[in-house]
């Protein structure tokens, strides 16, 4: 079940596209200097979101990472204003010591956050490991180098979770111990599998820190709109917590349609005309009048009448439908592990634990745990014409296809552990009960198997990644403009890669490039292959060969 194309199918109806794509003449508006009724729509959809100001994207959530990104890099004036600011910040915590107050005054609290880098030293852009793809774009556009920030691992899902607010305050005081000026902090809430991070905690740090928090809400978008009876509770959404700028993909949970997106900023931590200028250099000079005006007609869907009632009652038709089953579960408070990642260190799971750095979840992103399917009678698998379900590592992907070929339930995503399904505008109880049957259907006819076929999913636990921070040869900006070449994995170690690695599960990447390969990162690399996962972003989806940067 997918989220943003469902909701279209009462419009459409009486869409007709090609009368709309118009352009910017008389009466239009522009949407790079917006006077009229793209500025109209743009302030009603602030209002309808709770910030103080929103740009329309033409091209994605991608576009709104770019420009929040190069917006904060040239943030915080000289290099005296930051010194400036630091010791009036210490001046008034000695001050407060003296006094008695009660003030934290704890050896990571003020004066760590706008460190004046060396002289022509770039800034530094705290980032969770996690991130979508874009981010590593933004590092390139901005100039910025990146701190990574590890996020909790789940080793039973195969997935990776939240970073959390001690894990922000480390990297910070580490990059203010190293005289690095911080141009933001980066995070992702919520994730593909519906963990929503503790995004007050993490605000709030960075409030003590004074450096703007940019959230990629891509999944998100809704947040502002479910109904409170809505079960588990919705979690407020990341501008309700205190986040500077946000970003979210409408057409992914709000029904826009595809590439259209919004950026929303709150407050004056980030420079509005800085964002409007970075805008106009990445987005179309040429935008289409049809996104707009979807991303109009999403925002009004959303913000008037009861568009999410329907959604939450099928998603909790399909939970209590979960809550019968032997076999699968739902990926949940309860359930999820982690293994004290979320700080710095290694980027692992591994462990039994539950997970700490999950503050919510999406009540109608559901994430399927079917770990414990290995086999299905051959009977039961006709549809997709395979006597097993999920062995050697696959059985996601085999209960995705299943779900979908017998009962017509098309799942927003598979991974080797886990079946993601995703409602939106247009899901109705009828699909919530028709999911519902389809995975009571699915859990009796894998319980019916001998216990011992039971415990599926990958039979190798998810190799441990290698330590954080990665030794970076060449900054992102350079490493992209670098010159490469294709070298034997034996030759690869200890060159700097050119490309950018992400082994699945858990989805996190072992190398961006400018990172240096090192004996542990190509153990990984080449284990999840071994184990039955996946590496995306290799030019040799072998691994027989790694394409790496020629640096002097």
């Amino acid at each position: 079940m997918t989220a943003g194309g469902s909701g279209n199918g009462d419009r459409a109806a009486s869409f007709s596209p090609l009368q709309y794509d118009l352009t910017e003449i008389a009466g239009l508006d522009y949407l790079s200097s917006p006077s009229g009724v793209i500025a109209e729509a743009q302030q009603l959809a602030a209002q309808a979101f709770g910030s103080d100001r929103t740009w329309f994207l033409v091209n994605g959530c991608s576009a709104g990472i770019h420009a929040a990104v190069m917006a904060v890099a040239g943030r915080g004036g000289s290099a005296q204003r930051h010194r400036r600011r630091i010791q009036q910040r210490q001046h008034g915590e000695c001050a407060a010591s003296e006094s008695g107050d009660g003030a934290h005054t704890s050896s990571n609290a003020a004066g760590n956050g706008a460190v004046a880098s060396a002289p022509g030293e770039p800034g530094v852009l705290l980032v969770a490991r996690n991130c979508h793809l874009s981010v590593f774009s933004a590092l390139v556009l901005s100039g910025l180098e990146p701190v990574w920030l590890a996020p909790e691992l789940d080793a039973r899902a195969g997935v990776a979770h939240c970073v959390t607010p001690e894990a922000v305050v480390a990297a910070l005081a580490g990059a203010a111990a190293a005289g690095r000026r911080v141009a933001g902090v980066m995070i992702v809430s919520p994730t593909y599998f519906g963990a929503v991070t503790d995004v007050k905690g993490i605000s709030q740090v960075c409030v003590e820190y004074d450096v703007p928090l940019l959230v990629d809400e891509a999944h998100g978008g809704h947040f502002a709109f479910l109904p409170p009876a809505c079960l588990p509770p919705p979690p407020p959404s990341a501008l309700c917590c205190g986040a500077d700028v946000v970003m979210q993909s409408t057409h992914k949970v709000l029904g826009a349609m595809t590439q259209a997106a919004m950026l929303h900023l709150r407050g004056e931590q980030v420079s509005a005309a800085r964002i409007s200028r970075a805008l106009q250099t990445l987005q179309s000079s040429s935008p289409s009048y049809l996104l707009m005006a979807s991303l109009d007609a999403a925002r009004h869907q959303a913000a008037t009448g009861a568009a999410f009632e329907e959604p939450c009652a099928a998603a909790q038709v399909i939970r209590e439908a979960v809550s019968r089953c032997r076999l699968v579960q739902m990926l949940d408070k309860q359930t999820a592990q982690g293994a004290g990642g979320g700080g710095s260190g290694t980027a692992t799971g591994g462990g039994s634990n539950a997970a700490v750095s999950i503050a919510h979840f999406d009540p109608l992103r559901l994430t399927l745990l079917v770990d414990r399917i290995a086999a299905m009678p051959a009977a039961a698998s006709d549809a997709i014409g395979t006597g097993t379900l999920g062995c050697s590592g696959s059985s996601g992907f085999a209960v995705a296809e299943w779900l979908e070929a017998r009962h017509g339930v098309v799942p927003e995503l598979a991974t080797a552990k886990t079946v993601v399904l995703a409602l939106g505008p247009g899901s109705t109880l009828a699909h919530g009960r028709q999911a519902a049957a389809a995975i009571l259907e699915l859990d009796r006819l894998a319980a019916a198997a001998p216990p011992e076929h039971w415990a599926g999913g990958m039979q190798t636990e998810p190799p441990q990644g290698p330590p954080l921070p990665p030794d970076m040869v060449l900054s992102p900006r350079d490493a992209y403009f670098a010159e490469t070449e294709s070298v034997p994995a034996a030759e690869a170690v200890g060159r700097a890669s050119a490309e950018l690695l992400c082994p699945y599960p858990p989805g996190v990447p072992v190398l961006f490039p400018g990172e240096r390969i090192t004996p542990a990162a190509l153990a990984v690399l080449q284990a999840t292959l071994a184990a039955g996962g996946t590496v995306t972003g290799a030019s040799d989806s072998s691994l027989l060969c790694f394409e790496v940067l020629v640096v002097d």
